[in-house]
């Protein structure tokens, strides 16, 4: 569990969820989709965001619908929303503030006056089944709630439908099953679920979900197989988290570099785990002013970064960029300058008021790059 410290600077934003209500409501709905992003949660301190997804099909969003679900719970609301058949999705999540809960533990906090007899189990998720029949009509109001616990964060998914039982497209509680073994909880230091491969996504949720006792969870997958990087890199994952002392995490990012060294993947999603542990870890060098082996370390990680992920490799050579620039090369700061202006237009601007440049500032090809006019001979 995260220290109440740790806990006060994550900041909860909402990520693109929330469904329509009516046919009025149809200019404030994103294209439908299969996998949604219900939750992010980021600690500025050590730049990793906790992202959750769920299986929904056709499932579309609506700002308004969120709006007036947050008027009754504020912050905790993080989705609302309606997929295919009309089942209603809505989901809010409470940081954990004290002792761990359980799924069970933290389903009863909020069922407190459930019927036992309407439990069930999704994958070690403790769910409620509070389906019932209406009055009149025919009609049955498929009603369920699946309380998973990971990363210190307690969510509530609830789903609903009002139809005829006997109906095609009724929602059942194997549907509902189905939809919470898809729920995912992942953390990053770059990019998402989308771009990892699906073996991280899995065990990465798997460790988190064991919180407090990830620790024993992620070395037991390491020993498992020792040779293998995923498991390495779902530890290093993790152990920022849940705020691992610097030295381990440090040691797992070396771990896992040396792991990718040995297998030399070629898989775009290998190689952009590779590339992002090494952006992470040539920052931490260039914080502890160690700025030549910040520019080795980010060198590798740009060789390794895929062409088709733009956003990491201008932040890996940007990294590479300023600890060249502070190691005194630099004709390498600006080439790799260059190389992460052509990722992402906005670094240029971030240049040109960025300290670590003002070693080379007066550097004609630099002032070129930034759009100065160079000095005249």
């Amino acid at each position: 569990m995260r220290n109440q410290t740790t806990i006060a600077a994550f900041v909860l934003t909402a990520c693109a969820l929330l469904a329509s209500a009516s046919a009025d409501d149809t200019a404030n709905q994103t294209p439908p989709s299969r996998t949604a992003v219900l939750m992010r949660v980021e600690d500025k301190p050590s730049g990793v965001a906790l992202d959750a997804t769920i299986d929904m099909e056709n499932f579309a969003t609506n700002d308004a619908s969120l709006k007036q679900l947050r008027t009754t719970l504020g912050a905790k609301a993080l989705v609302s929303g309606s997929g295919k058949n009309g089942v209603i999705l809505s989901v809010i999540v409470e940081k954990e503030d004290g002792a761990h809960l359980s799924s069970e533990a933290w389903m009863r906090k909020i069922m407190k006056a459930a019927d036992d007899s309407s439990e069930f189990d999704a994958s070690g998720v403790a769910c409620f089944d509070g389906t019932d029949d209406m009055p009149s009509g025919g009609l049955t109001n498929a009603n369920y709630h699946a309380f998973p616990v990971a990363g210190g964060w307690c969510f509530d998914i609830h789903a609903s439908q009002v139809s005829d039982r006997e109906e095609e497209g009724y929602f059942s509680k194997r549907v509902f099953r189905a939809m919470v073994e898809s729920f995912r909880v992942g953390a990053y230091h770059n990019g998402s679920f989308a771009d990892h491969p699906t073996e991280v996504v899995d065990q990465l949720h798997a460790v988190l979900s064991k919180h407090p006792d990830w620790k024993a969870a992620a070395e037991g997958a390491m020993a498992a197989k020792p040779a293998d990087w995923i498991p390495a890199f779902v530890a290093w994952e993790a152990s920022s988290v849940f705020r691992a002392p610097a030295a381990d995490v440090t040691a797992l990012g070396d771990k896992v570099v040396a792991l990718l060294e040995a297998a030399k993947p070629t898989d775009q999603k290998a190689c952009f785990a590779w590339a992002s542990v090494g952006e992470a870890q040539g920052a931490a060098l260039h914080a502890a002013g160690k700025f030549k082996p910040a520019v080795e370390r980010l060198k590798r990680a740009l060789e390794v970064a895929p062409a088709a992920s733009p956003a990491l490799r201008g932040a890996v050579a940007y990294a590479l960029a300023r600890a060249c620039a502070k190691a005194g090369t630099g004709r390498e700061a600006v080439a790799a300058l260059k190389t992460a202006i052509e990722c992402d237009a906005s670094r240029r601007e971030a240049a040109a008021s960025e300290v670590d440049f003002t070693v080379i500032k007066t550097r004609p090809d630099f002032k070129s790059l930034l759009g100065a006019p160079a000095p005249k001979k």
